[in-house]
């Protein structure tokens, strides 16, 4: 059985939406960790 994986960018209030906000705190170790998240995957649901 694979397993499923899901990153989301979401808000403590339950707000979901464009993570283009996100770009300040952007830095190397978000990159590693969605880096790590993307490669460890078998395939990928985009929607």
């Amino acid at each position: 059985m694979r397993k499923v994986k899901v990153s989301m960018y979401l808000t403590l209030d339950g707000v979901m939406e464009n993570p283009a906000w996100t770009a300040p705190y952007f830095n190397e170790e978000v990159g590693e960790f969605q880096k790590d998240l993307l490669f460890s995957s078998d395939t990928l649901l985009l929607s």
